[in-house]
Parts: C-alpha cells; structure tokens; sequence
C-alpha cells in the first residue's frame, strides 16, 4: 500500500465515511473506531489519532486541521519526531 493510499483510508475516516460525496462506511462504524485504542490511538496531545506500523509506518488523522498524513519507515525510534512534526505542523 502507498502512503497516498494510507492518506485517503485517513481521509475516510476524518470525513465520517464520505469520500467525493459517497457515503461508504457508515458514521457509526467511523466513531467506534476512532473510539477503540486498538483501532486509532491518540498520538499527539490530543490533537491527533491514527494507527501505527510495525516497523514505523504511520497514518496520522488531525481533524483541528482537517488533515491527514501517511508515511512508511523503517525506524520505529523516529515516528515521534515525525508525529510531533505531522501534528504540529501549520503549512507556512
């Protein structure tokens, strides 16, 4: 999978379900997931959830900024650098 591919899983879920006005999960199923640890876990001061990799890969949803950001790495020991980045980052 790509990360471009992890990015729209995230999007679908940031969205409640809704890709291109297409109700595809229902917002039920999104809720519950973003509420299940095993799922999405908060990873950044609460203003940032998504789901790890085994060896670093990431998929970070940052619904303040309605935002989504995927990657894949090799490093576990880094991802913290770049979630805090990811989750801090304003784009200017």
């Amino acid at each position: 999978m790509r990360a471009e591919d992890l990015c729209l899983i995230g999007a679908l879920y940031l969205q409640d379900g809704c890709i291109d006005g297409k109700q595809l999960l229902s917002q039920n199923w999104c809720r519950m997931a973003k509420e299940k640890p095993y799922e999405f876990k908060v990873l950044h001061e609460n203003v940032a959830y998504g789901k790890g990799g085994m060896m670093g890969q990431m998929l970070m949803i940052i619904p303040r900024q309605n935002r989504v950001a995927a990657w894949h790495a090799f490093e576990r020991k880094t991802n913290a650098k770049l979630v805090r980045f990811a989750a801090e980052y304003s784009g200017n």
